[in-house]
């Protein structure tokens, strides 16, 4: 009886690049993705401190109007 390959070993080699080109191409993915969403979180921290800046010198800018008004009506 002859004995029948099913698979050849280049058939086997190309196989084998194939999923170590998928993996490799996935790692990068994760990486880049993993790297954007890092960005993106420092990204919103930055303008949320902005924010809570602008509004903490509203508040105090109308802290400081109420205070002048009841100045002046105290006098």
């Amino acid at each position: 009886m002859n004995k029948t390959n099913l698979l050849s070993l280049d058939t086997l080699k190309t196989m084998g690049i194939g999923a170590l080109g998928a993996i490799i191409f996935g790692i990068y993915h994760l990486y880049t993705t993993n790297k954007i969403i890092e960005l993106n979180n420092t990204k919103r921290e930055l303008q949320f401190e902005k924010f809570m800046d602008k509004m903490d010198r509203h508040r105090q800018y109308e802290i400081d109007e109420l205070k002048n008004k009841i100045n002046k009506l105290e006098q």
